[in-house]
Protein backbone atom coordinates (compact mmCIF):
# COMPACT_ATOMS: atom_id res chain seq x y z
CA UNK A 1 0.00 0.00 0.00
CA UNK A 2 1.22 3.33 -0.94
CA UNK A 3 1.69 6.12 1.62
CA UNK A 4 -0.86 9.09 0.70
CA UNK A 5 2.08 11.80 1.45
CA UNK A 6 4.62 10.22 -0.16
CA UNK A 7 2.04 9.64 -3.13
CA UNK A 8 1.48 13.25 -3.37
CA UNK A 9 5.12 14.06 -3.21
CA UNK A 10 6.18 11.76 -5.94
CA UNK A 11 3.44 13.30 -7.91
CA UNK A 12 4.43 16.93 -7.42
CA UNK A 13 8.02 15.67 -7.60
CA UNK A 14 7.15 13.78 -11.08
CA UNK A 15 5.51 17.26 -12.19
CA UNK A 16 8.15 19.11 -11.60
CA UNK A 17 10.86 16.95 -13.19
CA UNK A 18 8.63 16.27 -16.47
CA UNK A 19 7.93 20.11 -16.68
CA UNK A 20 11.78 20.61 -16.82
CA UNK A 21 12.69 18.00 -18.99
CA UNK A 22 9.84 19.00 -21.57
CA UNK A 23 11.01 22.67 -21.51
CA UNK A 24 11.44 23.69 -25.63
CA UNK A 25 14.85 22.77 -26.14
CA UNK A 26 16.00 20.87 -23.51
CA UNK A 27 15.80 17.31 -24.52
CA UNK A 28 17.66 18.99 -27.76
CA UNK A 29 20.52 20.42 -25.59
CA UNK A 30 20.87 17.02 -23.27
CA UNK A 31 20.77 15.03 -27.01
CA UNK A 32 23.61 17.25 -28.53
CA UNK A 33 25.67 17.14 -24.59
CA UNK A 34 25.42 13.58 -25.22
CA UNK A 35 26.89 13.29 -28.64
CA UNK A 36 30.01 15.33 -27.46
CA UNK A 37 30.58 13.57 -23.83
CA UNK A 38 28.56 10.17 -24.11
CA UNK A 39 24.94 9.19 -23.84
CA UNK A 40 25.88 7.66 -20.02
CA UNK A 41 27.64 11.08 -18.84
CA UNK A 42 24.94 13.42 -20.04
CA UNK A 43 22.09 11.43 -18.71
CA UNK A 44 23.95 10.82 -15.22
CA UNK A 45 24.52 15.02 -15.16
CA UNK A 46 20.78 15.79 -16.15
CA UNK A 47 19.07 13.84 -13.65
CA UNK A 48 21.66 14.48 -10.65
CA UNK A 49 21.02 17.99 -11.00
CA UNK A 50 17.38 17.96 -11.69
CA UNK A 51 16.63 15.58 -8.57
CA UNK A 52 19.04 18.19 -6.21
CA UNK A 53 16.81 20.53 -7.59
CA UNK A 54 13.55 19.23 -6.79
CA UNK A 55 14.80 17.98 -3.27
CA UNK A 56 16.45 21.57 -2.95
CA UNK A 57 12.95 22.88 -3.43
CA UNK A 58 10.73 21.04 -1.62
CA UNK A 59 13.35 21.49 1.39
CA UNK A 60 13.05 25.28 1.30
CA UNK A 61 9.50 25.08 1.07
CA UNK A 62 9.82 23.31 4.88
CA UNK A 63 8.73 19.15 2.99
CA UNK A 64 11.71 16.71 3.37
CA UNK A 65 11.43 14.19 0.15
CA UNK A 66 11.36 10.37 1.14
CA UNK A 67 14.78 8.52 -0.82
CA UNK A 68 11.95 6.60 -2.38
CA UNK A 69 10.13 9.25 -3.92
CA UNK A 70 13.38 11.06 -5.08
CA UNK A 71 14.54 7.52 -6.42
CA UNK A 72 11.08 6.80 -8.40
CA UNK A 73 10.69 10.26 -10.30
CA UNK A 74 14.73 9.70 -11.06
CA UNK A 75 13.92 6.42 -12.77
CA UNK A 76 10.63 7.91 -14.67
CA UNK A 77 13.11 10.69 -15.88
CA UNK A 78 15.89 8.17 -17.08
CA UNK A 79 13.07 6.47 -18.55
CA UNK A 80 12.37 10.18 -20.40
CA UNK A 81 15.86 10.42 -21.04
CA UNK A 82 16.25 6.59 -22.92
CA UNK A 83 13.46 6.56 -24.72
CA UNK A 84 14.64 10.82 -26.31
CA UNK A 85 18.45 8.66 -27.11
CA UNK A 86 16.56 5.31 -28.53
CA UNK A 87 14.71 7.65 -30.97
CA UNK A 88 17.98 9.48 -32.07
CA UNK A 89 19.67 6.26 -32.37
CA UNK A 90 22.40 7.42 -29.58
CA UNK A 91 21.27 4.32 -27.82
CA UNK A 92 19.88 0.52 -29.08
CA UNK A 93 16.52 -0.38 -26.91
CA UNK A 94 18.01 -3.97 -26.36
CA UNK A 95 20.78 -1.53 -23.96
CA UNK A 96 18.08 0.31 -21.87
CA UNK A 97 17.90 -1.61 -18.77
CA UNK A 98 21.63 -1.46 -18.33
CA UNK A 99 21.82 1.67 -19.58
CA UNK A 100 19.41 3.05 -16.80
CA UNK A 101 21.03 0.88 -14.27
CA UNK A 102 24.55 2.47 -15.03
CA UNK A 103 23.04 6.22 -15.24
CA UNK A 104 20.68 5.80 -12.08
CA UNK A 105 24.67 5.15 -10.15
CA UNK A 106 26.82 7.63 -11.76
CA UNK A 107 23.86 9.87 -10.97
CA UNK A 108 23.91 9.10 -7.35
CA UNK A 109 27.44 8.93 -7.23
CA UNK A 110 27.37 12.79 -8.37
CA UNK A 111 24.75 12.71 -5.58
CA UNK A 112 23.79 16.30 -3.26
CA UNK A 113 20.72 14.19 -2.35
CA UNK A 114 20.76 13.50 1.54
Amino acid sequence: MVDPKQQKQFSTALRQAMDYMLEEGRLEDMISNAQSIGAEKAAASTVAMLLRGIYTAAESAGTKLSMDVVLAVGMHVLNLIAEAFIMKGLLKEADAKTFASKVSQMAMAQGGVK
